[in-house]
C-alpha cells in the first residue's frame, strides 16, 4: 500500500470549506443581526477616567522620586539614549512598578517605550544582585532610598490610600 501525503490531511482548502472554517453567506450575516455594542454608562466612564488619572499621578511621584535618587531629569531619564545611570535609574523604576504596583511586563512596555524583554532582563538583573558587590550594592542602597521615598510620600499615600494615622 502506498501512501500519499494528499489523500488524508490536505493542508489545502477545498472550495466548500474555505481556507479558514465555512464560507459565510449573507443569509448567515442577516441572522446573526447588527454587531451589538455596550457602551460604559456615564457613570462608569467618569470612574474609569478618575482611576486612570490617580493611576498617572502616582506613576509621576514615582518617576520624580527615582529622578531625585539618581539625580538626574525626567527627559533624561524617559527620552535620553544614554546608558549606565539612566539604565540603572529604568531598572529600579521597572522593579518598584512590578513589585508595588503590580504592573506586568507588557503595561511597562506600554508606558515606557521600553521592549519588554529587556524590562524582563533589567527585572532579573535586579533580582541576581548581591551584597557583597560594591556597584551592587550601591544599586541596592538607592534601592531602599527610593522606595522610602515613594512609600513615605504624603500624596502617594493618599492616592494609595495608605494613609497612616500621625
Amino acid at each position: 500500500m502506498s501512501y500519499n501525503k494528499t489523500d488524508d490531511f490536505s493542508p489545502r482548502a477545498t472550495p466548500a470549506r474555505g481556507a479558514f472554517g465555512p464560507k459565510k453567506t449573507e443569509q448567515d450575516a442577516v441572522a446573526a443581526g447588527p454587531p451589538t455594542q455596550t457602551e460604559p454608562s456615564a457613570a462608569q466612564a467618569d470612574k474609569n477616567t478618575q482611576k486612570l488619572f490617580i493611576e498617572r499621578q502616582i506613576l509621576n511621584i514615582i518617576i520624580q522620586a527615582t529622578c531625585n535618587v539618581y539625580a538626574i531629569s525626567r527627559k533624561q531619564l524617559l527620552n535620553s539614549k544614554t546608558r549606565g545611570v539612566r539604565t540603572e535609574a529604568l531598572m529600579l523604576l521597572f522593579v518598584f512598578l512590578k513589585q508595588h504596583r503590580e504592573y506586568s511586563l507588557k503595561k511597562i512596555e506600554g508606558k515606557f517605550k521600553y521592549h519588554y524583554a529587556n524590562v524582563g532582563k533589567l527585572i532579573t538583573r535586579f533580582n541576581q544582585m548581591h551584597q557583597e558587590d560594591a556597584a551592587e550594592a550601591i544599586i541596592l542602597l538607592k534601592w531602599n532610598r527610593l522606595v522610602s521615598a515613594v512609600v513615605s510620600n504624603p500624596n502617594y499615600q493618599k492616592l494609595n490610600g495608605t494613609q497612616t494615622a500621625n
